[in-house]
């Protein structure tokens, strides 16, 4: 990436993560602002390919990793518990060519501050043309494509052993499918138009890999969506 273009999404992302601070201010029991990096060096670079006319939006999910009552409440006592505080940050399109794309996130885009936060994954949001995705922007659930397998104070969990469907091989690009239909004959509520298998079914899995399973020292996710009904 030239230096014209890294600063070009660092200033995105600086813009896209003001905008959540925004609305975290809002909230009595908000973290207290997750500091950002100005000069983050830790790139993941997301290849994908993806059918031309498709619209979709990827973001950066980040999350608290120190529990108290700010970083992580417990939300009830019945639960008992904590809930880490999560916030996303749209990731750069850094290029998009007919089928083939290229987008930029940052790992170390926030400093940990007193509330550990720590990149946790990436996540996107996809309909049939930019047309129908603003129309149902807000009905679209987001589909997660890499795992950072985030080790935290609450959950203690690492990324697990390898599988067909889970597995950290940087050269097996994550596939999934979609039937944007769904979105066209929903009503009410909120649809996830890519959480179909390659035979166009919910279930069973098909042996195709999911989710990558990212590891601290990788740098790039690939991706591949199929419109299963173009």
């Amino acid at each position: 990436m030239s230096d014209h273009t890294r600063e070009r999404s660092v200033l995105r992302s600086a813009f896209a993560l003001g905008s959540m601070l925004i609305t975290m201010v809002s909230c009595s029991q908000s973290a207290p602002h997750p500091p950002l990096n100005d000069n983050p060096s830790d790139e993941i670079e997301i290849i994908g390919t993806i059918p031309e006319t498709v619209a979709i939006e990827f973001a950066a999910v980040y999350q608290t990793t120190v529990v108290n009552d700010k970083c992580a409440p417990t939300p009830t006592w019945l639960s008992g518990i904590p809930s880490p505080k999560q916030i996303t940050v749209p990731v750069h399109l850094d290029s998009r060519v007919k089928n083939q794309g290229t987008w930029i996130a940052w790992r170390d885009l926030l400093v940990p501050g007193q509330c550990g936060w720590r990149f946790r994954g990436i996540e996107y949001k996809a309909d049939r043309t930019p047309s129908d995705f603003q129309a149902h922007k807000q009905f679209l659930i987001t589909n997660f494509i890499a795992d950072a397998c985030l080790k935290d104070n609450v959950w203690h969990v690492d990324c697990p052993a390898g599988t067909v469907n889970f597995n950290d091989a940087e050269s097996v690009p994550v596939h999934h499918y979609c039937k944007f239909s769904v979105l066209r004959d929903q009503k009410n509520g909120v649809a996830n138009p890519c959480a179909f298998e390659s035979d166009g079914k919910i279930s069973p899995m098909q042996p195709v890999k999911h989710l990558h399973l990212l590891r601290p020292q990788q740098r790039t996710v690939r991706f591949t969506l199929t419109d299963l009904e173009s």
